[in-house]
């Protein structure tokens, strides 16, 4: 039986860069929410300090609230709002840049 991670994750930040994205995981943590950073590109594995990489921040099924509340509780709801709003604006923001959007 194949298992896959979208059937036992759910995605908490899906644009987050990677210094941000590591230190929710060591807030998470902290609490004993178990959380998943993941990015497309290898390298991003690698602290890189001059370029800026995005990664998905995911949190094990029905933790998405709990995780939610405790980022909340470390940084204000208006830094994590803004995160989550960011996920989703920032891709149709950057389709809409590279000439791709709908309303063109």
């Amino acid at each position: 039986m194949v298992k896959y991670l979208r059937d036992e994750l759910d995605l908490l930040f899906a644009a987050v860069d990677q210094g941000t994205g590591e230190l929710a995981r060591a807030i998470l943590t902290e609490h004993g929410v178990h959380s998943m950073l993941h990015s497309s590109s290898f390298e991003s594995a690698v602290a890189v300090v001059a370029k800026s990489r995005f990664c998905q921040l995911y949190v094990r099924k029905g933790s998405k609230d709990e995780a939610r509340r405790h980022l909340t509780a470390a940084w204000g709801r208006t830094k994590v709002d803004k995160l989550v709003s960011n996920a989703g604006s920032g891709r149709s923001r950057r389709t809409r840049e590279a000439g791709h959007g709908a309303d063109e």
